[in-house]
């Protein structure tokens, strides 16, 4: 998947790797109507021969279209409409188990973790459990874990257990508050971007079998004061590299990558924006991160529109860079981005595996009228370009905020909407912020793990 959501899909490890969009110290949620064009079709703005080229080329690397721009189903943490809590943020931090039988969703502001288990009725809530902080989650084929903070100041990430309890507190005595995980095979990395005066940290644990312990490896701390290291993380897909974006660092941030030098995380690679960047600042390159194979997708969703003296400049619509390791470096190769004045592209970003291609998700949460939201789906296509397929929509209200979260496995996305309000069926108010995630169950052929085509009882 993405990252996330940023461990490594093909290794089996999936979580959220911090694709949170939420407002830093002086920002607002902008809430000035607006809309987004629809993009047109390859066929209706390519001429017929260059559009007949590309089919070709299709042919040969085939592209999952999507079929629905509609979510199939939500989860949401009302129970039916029997408990609602507002200021929720339900949505916020989302993960899915690579056998598709589980998703994770936090509910930070009522420091609450929701499990939906996939069962004959749908996925269906069968676990709220209390837990605090920024609540980052991941999983893997082994383990599902939770980053927490209590208020008396303990920091640590533990293990979700089958009945819902607390299988065990893997490390309790963290630096600071985590807000980002990223998992691949025996070895754990937590981000906390908070340490040392927003400086930030980064912690990898590898599983030691002889004593039954996860083991810290020498921190990577970052260069300055304001740096936020750690806010996003990725293991690579043989898990030798290590990324994590620090989007405060410089004028607009940057993603810093890691060598495993035998139990020593060496610096390797700087990825700065593109130099086309340089006309601007803050727009938080590296928020987000995700890593899939050679391809790495990185958001800067308060990045300017970067038009080459066409169109206007598009204030914080944010931009989705997209980089292919070649040789010995990640290289970049496309910029995808936001086309209205606060649309946040890049808030969230996800990249899977398919069939025959991959799937790069990511979320625009200040898209469509006051902030509803969307998600945009790509496709990898001959050429290795990310060609346009569809968008996601999933937000019911304005202010939604749908797509500040995005996760992915193969075909299948989870997209959160932490600011959707729970409105009951003939009341005069409704409660704010609630939050809502929107499923969306594969596009063309049904996943790549033997569920049938067309069985929407999956998707409640």
């Amino acid at each position: 998947m993405h990252t996330e959501n940023g461990a490594a899909i093909q290794q089996g490890a999936v979580g959220e790797s911090a694709g949170n969009w939420t407002p830093q110290p002086g920002q607002t949620r902008n809430t000035t109507p607006r809309r987004l064009p629809v993009p047109c079709s390859a066929a209706a703005c390519l001429p017929s021969v260059v559009f007949a080229v590309l089919t070709a080329l299709l042919i040969v690397c085939p592209i999952p279209v999507l079929a629905d721009t509609s979510a199939d189903g939500y989860v949401d943490p009302t129970n039916n409409g029997t408990e609602v809590d507002g200021n929720g943020f339900f949505g916020q931090t989302i993960a899915i188990t690579p056998d598709l039988q589980r998703i994770m969703v936090g509910a930070p502001g009522n420091d609450l973790l929701y499990v939906f288990d996939n069962g004959p009725g749908g996925y269906q809530r069968t676990i709220a459990l209390n837990s605090q902080g920024a609540m980052p989650v991941a999983a893997d084929s082994e383990m599902e874990i939770v980053g927490y903070s209590t208020s008396g100041g303990e920091h640590g990430v533990y293990n979700l257990r089958n009945d819902g309890n607390i299988d065990d507190y893997l490390f309790q005595n963290l630096d600071a508050a985590p807000e980002a995980l990223a998992m691949y095979p025996g070895m754990i990395a937590v981000g906390m971007p908070g340490y040392a005066a927003d400086a930030g940290r980064v912690r990898v644990y590898r599983y030691n079998g002889q004593f039954d312990q996860w083991i810290s490896d020498l921190p990577i701390d970052g260069a300055a004061a304001g740096d936020r290291l750690g806010t996003s993380l990725a293991f690579s897909s043989t898990g030798v590299f290590l990324l994590t974006g620090a989007p405060d660092a410089g004028a607009n941030g940057e993603v810093e990558m890691f060598f495993d030098d035998s139990g020593t995380w060496v610096s390797y690679q700087t990825i700065a924006p593109p130099s086309d960047f340089d006309s601007q600042s803050g727009a938080r390159f590296g928020h987000s991160i995700s890593v899939d194979g050679d391809w790495l997708a990185i958001g800067a969703p308060l990045a300017n529109r970067i038009f080459g003296g066409i169109g206007i400049p598009a204030i914080d619509g944010g931009i989705v860079s997209l980089y292919e390791f070649d040789f010995l470096s990640f290289v970049h190769r496309q910029r995808l981005q936001g086309n209205i004045d606060g649309a946040n592209v890049g808030a969230s970003v996800s990249i899977s595996s398919t069939v025959g291609s991959k799937l790069l998700v990511f979320g625009a949460p200040g898209e469509g009228n006051n902030r509803m939201g969307r998600a945009k789906a790509y496709a990898l296509g001959g050429g290795g370009v990310w060609v346009f397929q569809d968008n996601l929509l999933g937000g019911l209200r304005e202010g939604d905020e749908f797509g500040t979260t995005v996760a992915s496995v193969g075909r299948m996305v989870v997209v959160g909407a932490p600011y959707w309000d729970y409105c009951a069926p003939g009341a005069q108010f409704c409660t704010i912020s609630v939050g809502i995630a929107a499923l969306f169950r594969g596009f063309g052929v049904l996943f790549e793990d033997d569920f049938e085509t067309g069985n929407t009882s999956l998707w409640n």
